[in-house]
């Protein structure tokens, strides 16, 4: 795939090639999500926190609905505004008598159906010429938002969901906050309504702008420190909505210097009186956001310099029960161990340089492997909570169980890329008979299946593991914005049998990559696509290099060596 990043217009109104599919046709009438209806043909829930419901945060009237513009007053070929019910085929303005029409039927020439067919099919696919099309304004930007959005942008939904409660609080008198949603609602729409990708991009430098007063009032003293953190948080993430190529690092390095110095002035934020409200919800998403940059920030950090590896903490079962993050879940402790992880495995890459020095190379590789042992040691020895420690958080959509397979998913996908890089941690488990009792079936392997060497073997092995306990989670369910780094990790194992004679497994693992390219197409259709399409690229990719057998067939050599990066999550 070529991606221009020059930031010109090509770049901005860029589309994915993708073989055999429409760019266009990644979503489906279900998924074209009308305003004021919620995702999947589900009912918006009236009880939420929500700006224009009566009852909600934000006051009083009914929520404000798109232009209702009748057939006759529409261009053929030109989508209405987004309304409640299906529209009608699009005809032409009669402008004439009924006889000079019936003389017009007759002598229509063969071309006219195609053409009428192909302003059915713009419409279909929302090509249609943009200076025509009904706009959305910026209410409308915010209704679907709250309808639509908050929900993509979190792993589960209801009013303990602060990206909808902090938001609706402050969007009406934070302008940085509605720029900042609206921008989100513009680069989601994007993937029904293509035309609407330069608005986005327009939207994210007025939100932009917009935060760097605000990051100068707080310089002053004069604006809230939370406030700026949550416009950061909506902002940061979502860069990848407009350009896949965009990481928002410079809101995460910002959004990193303010914790910082949070956590330098109250310590552990262990004191109430003086810690935010909403620490935990700041501090799990710092987390979960370094988690996911760790594994394409240019500039990993070093492993703990001149310092020994310190003691952590193994995850365990909470007391009191587990309230789940927007973005950790109910596995915040896991997200640090997968930052660590991701810090290790850029480093590896850094190591592997021929421009290094030797002795420098060792060094670096003998504090990694000392470091690694610890975090693989935390997660073997972590106890992952069970449905029944998940507090109640109001989403009938999203099961307690999919957040718990999550959990473990994520605990096993940090297992699979410290044994893909340090197989001797594996080949000791494996020995010692101390792998988790999920991966216990490891050990009893007798023979290598068709695979160049046990390793490899075990290593698919555990990746078809994650893969099914991840099956049952329904597209439906918001954990599902949990699992793209999972997939992609998981791709890099799956490999065929180098042997053809075991047909049964080299069946199994075509079905496993059938399996997991179909999630990742549907997940493109749910989610703002154009990150998810990369990842497919890298998926692609990665398998093409897995049956040549050529060597960097690591999703992370792949997104580096192609400059593929995206934010995986």
């Amino acid at each position: 795939m070529n991606q221009d990043s020059s930031g010109g217009s090509n770049a901005e109104m860029e589309l994915f090639d993708w073989p055999s599919l429409d760019n266009y046709g990644f979503e489906d009438l279900g998924l074209s999500t009308p305003l004021g209806h919620s995702i999947f043909g589900m009912e918006v829930d009236t009880n939420l926190a929500f700006p224009y419901f009566g009852g909600g945060l934000g006051g009083g009237g009914p929520m404000p609905r798109a232009t209702s513009y009748l057939v006759e007053d529409i261009p053929c070929g030109v989508p209405p505004a987004a309304d409640d019910g299906l529209q009608k085929p699009c005809r032409p303005l009669l402008q004439e008598d009924e006889t000079s029409s019936s003389t017009r039927e007759n002598s229509r020439s063969p071309s006219e159906p195609a053409t009428e067919s192909a302003n059915l099919l713009q419409t279909f696919y929302r090509l249609s010429v943009p200076s025509a099309v009904p706009g959305f304004s910026d209410d409308d930007l915010v209704s679907h938002y709250f309808n639509n959005v908050c929900t993509l942008y979190s792993c589960f939904d209801s009013d303990l969901n602060p990206f909808r409660t902090l938001v609706a609080e402050q969007w009406m008198d934070c302008k940085t906050t509605r720029l900042s949603i609206e921008s989100m609602s513009v680069g989601h729409l994007a993937n029904f309504y293509p035309h609407m990708a330069s608005l986005g991009l327009a939207k994210r430098s007025q939100a932009w702008l917009s935060l760097q007063h605000d990051l100068q009032l707080l310089r002053e003293g004069k604006q809230d420190t939370d406030r700026v953190l949550l416009c950061l948080l909506l902002q940061g993430l979502s860069s990848t909505w407009h350009q896949a190529s965009n990481l928002g690092l410079q809101y995460l390095f910002v959004a990193r210097g303010m914790i910082q110095t949070r956590l330098q002035q109250h310590g552990r934020m262990a004191s109430h009186d003086k810690s935010s409200r909403n620490d935990n919800f700041f501090l799990d998403a710092l987390l979960h956001w370094e988690m996911l940059a760790s594994f394409v920030d240019p500039v990993p950090l070093l492993s703990l310099p001149g310092l020994k590896c310190p003691s952590l903490p193994i995850p365990g079962r909470q007391e009191g029960g587990v309230s789940p993050h927007p973005w950790t879940g109910v596995a915040s402790t896991l997200h640090f161990i997968l930052a660590e992880v991701g810090r290790i495995l850029r480093r590896h890459r850094y190591v592997a340089s021929p421009n290094l020095d030797a002795r420098r190379k060792e060094h670096l590789r003998s504090a990694d492997e000392e470091w690694a042992a610890k975090l693989e040691g935390a997660l073997v020895g972590a106890e992952m909570c069970e449905v029944e420690d998940v507090l109640d958080y109001g989403d009938a959509r999203t099961p307690k169980i999919d957040l718990v397979r999550m959990a473990r998913a994520y605990r096993y996908v940090g297992l699979l890329e410290l044994y893909a890089h340090f197989p001797s941690l594996l080949q000791e488990r494996v020995g010692n008979r101390t792998l988790p009792k999920d991966l216990i079936f490891l050990s009893m392997a007798t023979d290598t299946m068709g695979y160049a060497s046990d390793v490899d073997l075990r290593l698919t092995g555990i990746a078809t593991h994650i893969l099914d306990s991840i099956k049952p989670v329904s597209i439906i369910s918001a954990a599902c914005r949990l699992l793209p780094l999972v997939l992609l990790s998981l791709a890099s194992q799956l490999r065929l049998p180098d042997s053809t004679m075991d047909s049964q497994q080299y069946d199994e693992m075509i079905e496993a990559r059938y399996f997991l390219e179909a999630r990742m197409l549907t997940l493109s259709r749910k989610y703002a696509q154009r990150s998810v399409l990369q990842m497919m690229e890298i998926v692609k990719e990665v398998w093409s290099r897995l049956d040549s057998g050529t060597s960097g067939a690591h999703w992370m050599d792949v997104a580096h060596d192609r400059s593929w990066l995206t934010m995986f999550g």
